[in-house]
Formats: structure tokens, C-alpha cells, sequence
């Protein structure tokens, strides 16, 4: 047998891009059907091994080989590895022949063969641990690893206000953070501590490779969600009387008016109070506690940071001058959160009307 293997039907493709076009990252299956006149006796195909031959499309003059394998009949199949088929690939394409051999050792090798690499695979987010609760006024960190089969240029963090309080508008505008050199495959943003509010943040990534692909993490339309809750008191002044006096005389009742903010709605004055505010007293015998009431709130707004006005009566009988020569009052807030603040106590002399 002086003959050497017919080899035809070369045919190249890759699971994302289909025939002739090869995906970065991905090997590159290679079929062939090859024949050989065999034996005169049995005219069975003596084809003893099959190879590719490949390299990128450029001047070099290196080719690497990959072993193919009989399949069924006289197709044989192999592949260009998913290592070698790189952002280099990506910008210069492949170049392939396939060669047989017979059993005496007869040789044949194709015309060369010509493909094309894409990359039509986004990016990889391997990594992210959503943050879902954070502290009010300190800065938010934000990382995910992101990883490409070609290379990341850039994440972004894509985050708003949520406006959990309940006011209006409920969202705020989107605000976009771009980072287009993380530390090896980690990527860090950092949300302002000044945004860090009461409101929460939404948040979702995207991120983009060379080619245009992009990935996301977290949507416009679903995305995550960071609760700030609060953890700062009520602030809490005395209105009226300013200053308070020293002492009353016995039977008089006495009008407590005080200054409340807060961060959200507890104290609104339009929306759905649940914080309350108490004015305490109480006879000073060294042993007895307060006896609180509720105080009304007259007026203003206690929310975002305003002052609403909240006033209370302290009753006349317990300006007392029999046995009691002293009466103690402060006032107490509490907003939704339980975080409650209370001032210091204020002592009154009750002098013989």
C-alpha cells in the first residue's frame, strides 16, 4: 500500500457559536472523515492515527498538536484545548490542518483551515454576598470577583436611595459607580457614608468585557436591597418655660412644652405617629419614681431631622407643700425603633401659696 488517507469534510465548531467560529475559553471540535484503501485482501480502512495541527493566525511558524480519535465509520474527531483559544485567539483567529497516517505509514495532511474566535460569554460574577443591613452615616463596602474568559473591563454598582421612611418621592435618582481596575479578579466600591441614611439603599453590578458582554448581579428591577435601621435616640429641648424655674407655688399646675426630632417618621405630624413622648413626675420623698404621661403634639414635624412641638400639664395637686417641699419632672421619647431618650431631671421647690 503506497496510497496514502483521502481526508475531506473538515469540519470546525464550538457549542456557543455553532460551525467555523470558535468562543474564547471554549475548545474547538474538529471532525474529519478519513479514509484509506486498506488491504487489497479485506479493502477495510487502514487509517492508523489522525492529528491537528494548529496555531494562532500570524507569522509564527509553531504549530501544536492535538490527537484525534476514530468516532464511528471513518469520521474522526478531536480538539483545539479551551487554554489555547485565549484573548490572543480572540484578536488574531486560528489557523488548523488535519494529517492521517495508514498502517504502512503513508501520510497525508489537508489544505490549511481557517477560524474565526468570538467571545459571546459574559462575565462570571463567582462571587458576591449581598448586603443586606448597614450602619447609619458610615460608609457602605460593595466587593464582588468577577472574572472573564477574555477580560473584565469594568463593574459598576448601580445604587439609590429607597426612601424606606415612607416619604416621597419612594425612590431617589440612580447613581453609577465605575471601577475599571480591580485588584486581580475583585472589584470594591464604596457607597458615601452621607448616603448611608435612615432611607436604605437598592443596589445591583453589572459588569462588561472587551467584546460588549455583560453580566449582571442583582436588576433595575430586582435589586438588592440594604436596611439601615436606626439606632440614634430622639433629641428632646425644653419650649416652655425656658428657663425652668426654680420653684412653683403649691396648686399651680405647671404647662411643659418641649422641642422632639427624629430621624423618620415616628414623630411625623402628618403621617403615622408610633413614637411617644411622656412627661414624667413625681413628689421626691428619695424613694418614689415617676408617674408618666403621654404628651400631645401640637404642632411642627419630629421627622427628617425637624422639630415638632409636644406639650404636656403638669396637675396643680401635686405641687404640694404638705410634706413634699419638692417636685422633679423630665420627659421621655421613644421612637419606633425603641430607641428612647430621656432628659435630665428637673427639680422644682414648692413654696406655701
Amino acid at each position: 500500500d503506497y496510497v496514502e488517507p483521502t481526508i475531506t469534510n473538515i469540519v470546525g465548531s464550538s457549542v456557543k457559536n455553532g460551525v467555523g467560529v470558535a468562543e474564547v475559553g471554549e475548545s474547538y471540535s474538529i471532525s474529519a472523515t478519513i479514509t484509506d484503501s486498506g488491504c487489497a485482501e479485506s479493502g477495510a480502512s487502514a487509517v492508523d492515527k489522525a492529528y491537528i495541527y494548529y496555531k494562532l493566525n500570524d507569522s509564527s511558524i509553531t504549530y501544536y498538536t492535538a490527537q484525534m480519535t476514530k468516532s464511528s465509520g471513518s469520521t474522526w474527531i478531536g480538539n483545539i484545548p479551551a487554554a489555547f483559544i485565549d484573548s490572543e485567539a480572540l484578536s488574531k483567529g486560528l489557523v488548523f490542518n488535519v494529517s492521517a497516517v495508514d498502517l504502512d505509514g503513508n501520510g497525508r495532511i489537508s489544505d490549511r483551515e481557517l477560524a474565526d474566535v468570538q467571545d459571546n460569554t459574559e462575565p462570571d460574577f463567582t462571587a458576591h454576598t449581598p448586603v443586606i443591613i448597614a450602619t447609619e452615616q458610615e460608609a457602605i463596602t460593595i466587593t464582588a470577583t468577577v472574572v472573564d474568559k477574555d477580560s473584565v473591563t469594568q463593574v459598576n454598582l448601580v445604587w439609590r436611595e429607597r426612601n424606606d421612611t415612607g416619604l416621597s418621592p419612594q425612590y431617589g435618582p440612580w447613581y453609577v459607580a465605575t471601577n475599571t481596575s480591580g485588584t486581580g479578579n475583585t472589584w470594591t466600591f464604596e457607597i458615601p457614608a452621607i448616603n448611608s441614611t435612615l432611607d436604605g439603599i437598592d443596589y445591583y453590578l453589572n459588569a462588561s468585557d472587551p467584546s460588549g458582554n455583560v453580566a449582571f448581579e442583582g436588576t433595575i428591577s430586582s435589586p438588592y436591597h440594604i436596611n439601615i435601621p436606626d439606632v440614634l435616640s430622639p433629641e428632646i429641648s425644653i419650649r416652655t418655660p425656658n428657663p425652668v424655674p426654680e420653684e412653683r407655688t403649691a396648686g399651680e399646675s405647671l404647662t411643659v412644652s418641649v422641642y422632639v426630632s427624629d430621624r423618620d417618621l415616628t414623630f411625623s405630624w402628618t403621617g403615622n405617629e408610633t413614637g411617644t413622648v411622656q412627661l414624667g413626675y413625681r413628689q421626691y420623698d428619695g424613694t418614689s419614681g415617676f408617674t408618666y404621661i403621654d404628651m400631645t403634639h401640637i404642632g411642627g414635624d419630629s421627622s427628617s431631622g425637624s422639630l415638632g412641638v409636644w406639650e404636656g400639664t403638669i396637675p396643680g395637686e401635686v405641687f404640694n407643700a404638705t410634706g413634699f417641699a419638692r417636685v422633679d419632672f423630665n420627659v421621655k421619647a421613644i421612637d419606633a425603633s425603641n430607641n428612647e431618650r430621656i432628659t435630665s431631671d428637673y427639680i422644682i421647690h414648692v413654696v406655701p401659696g
